[in-house]
């Protein structure tokens, strides 16, 4: 179990977390300026500093269940959790309802416009790759194929050459 810090010492510890300034970390602990760089690197010299540097890191970091379940709260994203519809239709940003539903985490930027305010939110095809990737649903594949110029046609050579992808160039399909 580590030792009891001293209110500087936890103050160091909370401060130096957020960017891994030992320096900038003292002097937010209350330091003095002339001593805050010499203290900066005692501290972090201290096995009972450096366990609770870890410790504070440790109840940061997010393990890969929570990002999955941020992700897939993304991919369920829905702009029907932030909008109020008036009885004569008209709709409107609901902040309120977003957060009672406990939402406002997923905008991804909110911006004044002459019109009203424009909200985005996290884009939730991303998140759906995301997860995918995640799961391993999608799985890259090389693809070798050995093809003799001299069976392509003066065409399918020039479509080749203003790069057009080899597998319509040899199906003789053309792209949009």
């Amino acid at each position: 179990m580590p030792a009891k810090l001293r209110p500087r010492q936890e103050a160091f510890v909370r401060e130096y977390v957020l960017d891994f300034n030992a320096t900038r970390a003292a002097l937010a602990a209350g330091y003095s300026e002339k001593t805050a760089r010499q203290m900066g690197s005692e501290n972090l010299s201290k096995p009972y500093i450096q366990e609770a540097i870890k410790q504070r890191l440790q109840d940061k970091i997010m393990t890969q269940e929570e990002a999955l379940v941020r992700f897939a709260e993304q991919a369920r994203t829905d702009m029907k959790d932030f909008l109020t519809i008036d009885d004569q239709g008209n709709a409107s940003v609901d902040f309120l309802k977003a957060q009672k539903l406990n939402k406002l985490h997923l905008i991804k930027s909110i911006t004044p416009t002459r019109y009203g305010t424009k909200v985005e939110l996290i884009d939730p095809q991303a998140a759906l790759r995301d997860v995918g990737k995640n799961l391993g649903m999608f799985k890259e594949q090389n693809i070798n194929i050995e093809i003799d110029l001299t069976k392509l046609t003066d065409e399918q050579i020039e479509r080749l050459a203003k790069g057009e992808d080899v597998y319509s160039v040899i199906t003789n399909t053309r792209k949009g």
